[in-house]
Order: structure tokens, then C-alpha cells, then sequence
């Protein structure tokens, strides 16, 4: 894959996400479009406007059929990303829909500022299966490879695991000082990275929150982490205005990339070879090499 940078956004671009198929990349934008674009070419595809406000969270259904986007009104939008079609809109939260999560059928959304709910529904139908409120103002979410699990990453420093079937906390865990930005499940569902606004990524066992390890080589505030599909790698960005990519053998840095504004969000390609992340009003896509990736 060619690296390219995408400049078709008019304002800050705040999430990215890549289709299930690998033949999409979405972004969302300040101005309340989200865009598709063609990793293959780095061209537009279509512009999706049902948005009133900023789109702060994007998520693909595991199938690709349908793209889920939220924004700072509290709205969340499931769309057709071949027709444009709304199937379904959801009126659940209040303010700031920052992040958004697939399992199934289901959806999971957290909200931010004036809102600070984690809420699970039938994403088809809107229907509501339940609600959370014990956390403040949510960041990120991440579940469980097999579903049965929800984390929840918010600004009051915790990282809260969730029954999907009940919303009940199971485990919480308080590694971070300060606000925690980002959440991610290992696809070996064994461990989960966490980061945030104290410039650390902390590994620890999903199950019963033992801290495993912490990495500190960021130097400012971390806003994004994901895992490589296969479980090798881990990407993070944020503020340092630099992309970092761990080895997962020993969590050396395997790849760094200096980017010239700190980065809101990252997306792996399905196959594991390419990251897509935002910046300013920018999406940019990085050829990543499994094995010896660039240095």
C-alpha cells in the first residue's frame, strides 16, 4: 500500500475508522460530515451529511453493512454507507457521543461531557438493553473479543469492565493518574491497554485487573491506542505528535513515525498492514510491515 494523505475535510477531522472489508476508510469531521475514502487511491468515495453537529465517534458493523457515527448533539446514526440510507437514529444520550462499539448486533455508546452514560442497544432498532452512570464523562470503549464484556475508559480515571448482559461493573481498574482517553482488548483477550492523559500505557489482565506492565515512552498525553489485528503490535498517538507501534514479544518500539500535529485517532487495516489517523483536517494512511516494520 502507497502512503497517502487525505485533505478532501473542510475541518478537524476527530475519529477514523476501517471497514470490516478492508475497502473503506470513514472519517468524521467538526462540520458533521463523515467521509469514505478508498484506501486503495486515497480518493473520496461519498460524503454522508445526516449529521447536525460534530461527528466525534465512528464504528463499522462486524459485517460492514452499516456505519455507525455520533456527535456532540447526543446523536448516534446508523447508516447504508452504499445508498446513504438512515436505518436507524438514537436518542439516548444527552450530549457528546465519544465513542462508539460493535458486538453483533448489539452497539455500545459512551458519552462525554454532559452526558457521561455507557449505554447498550439492538443497533437496528434502537432499543435500549441498558444503561450505566457510574463513571464520568466516557473516552473510549472496548469489548470483549467474545462479547461478553464491555470496557468502559473515562475521564475520572478509570477503566470500568461491564457484564454486556446486565451493564454491572466486574472489574475496575485504577492504574491511571489522571483522565484515561483510550481503551483496548487484546484480540488473545487477555490483556488490556489503557492510556490517557498521565503519557502512560498500561497493560493489565482483563479479568482481574493486575497491572502487567507500563510502558512510557509517550511524553504527553495519549489520546488513541489499538491492537494489530493478529495481536503483534500495539499502536498508540496522541500529543507527542508522534505514531509508536510496541512489538507485543517484549513491548519494544517497532516502528515511530513524527507526525507535525498531535493525532485524535488511529484504525488498523484488517489485514494489519496499513494504520489510518487523523490530524488537524487531515487522514493520513501508513504502510505498516508485519514482520520488520519501517523504523
Amino acid at each position: 500500500m502507497t502512503p497517502f494523505t487525505y485533505r478532501g475535510h473542510n475541518d478537524k477531522v476527530f475519529t477514523v475508522a476501517w471497514s470490516p472489508a478492508g475497502d473503506r476508510v470513514a472519517s468524521g469531521c467538526r462540520d458533521g460530515q463523515v467521509h469514505l475514502l478508498s484506501p486503495h487511491t486515497g480518493t473520496q468515495q461519498a460524503i454522508l451529511n445526516a449529521h447536525p453537529s460534530c461527528v466525534l465517534s465512528l464504528a463499522w458493523s462486524p459485517d460492514g453493512s452499516l456505519l455507525a457515527s455520533g456527535d456532540t448533539s447526543g446523536l448516534v446514526i446508523l447508516q447504508e454507507p452504499e445508498s446513504a440510507r438512515v436505518v436507524c437514529t438514537y436518542h439516548g444520550h444527552s450530549r457528546f457521543v465519544r465513542a462508539l462499539g460493535w458486538s453483533g448486533s448489539r452497539l455500545a455508546s459512551g458519552g462525554d461531557f454532559g452526558d457521561s452514560s455507557v449505554q447498550l442497544w439492538e443497533a437496528r432498532t434502537g432499543q435500549q438493553q441498558w444503561i450505566a452512570k457510574d463513571q464520568y464523562r466516557i473516552f473510549s470503549l472496548a469489548w470483549s473479543p467474545d462479547g461478553d464484556l464491555l470496557a468502559a475508559a473515562s475521564f475520572d480515571g478509570l477503566i470500568v469492565v461491564r457484564s454486556a448482559l446486565s451493564g454491572e461493573p466486574v472489574v475496575t481498574y485504577r492504574g491511571h493518574q489522571g483522565p484515561v482517553y483510550a481503551v483496548a482488548w487484546s484480540p488473545a483477550a487477555n490483556l488490556i491497554a489503557s492510556a490517557g492523559q498521565d503519557a502512560t500505557i498500561q497493560l493489565w489482565e482483563a479479568t482481574t485487573g493486575k497491572q502487567r506492565y507500563i510502558l512510557r515512552e509517550h511524553t504527553a498525553p495519549i489520546k488513541a491506542l489499538a491492537w494489530s489485528p493478529d495481536g503483534r503490535l500495539l499502536a498508540s498517538a496522541g500529543n507527542m505528535k508522534r505514531l509508536l507501534i510496541y512489538s507485543c514479544e517484549d513491548w519494544s518500539i517497532s516502528f515511530s513515525v513524527p507526525i507535525s500535529a498531535w493525532i485524535r485517532s488511529l484504525s488498523w487495516a484488517p489485514t494489519g498492514d496499513a494504520i489510518a489517523l487523523t490530524y488537524d483536517a487531515l487522514v493520513a494512511l501508513l504502510p505498516v510491515k508485519k514482520d520488520h516494520p519501517p523504523g
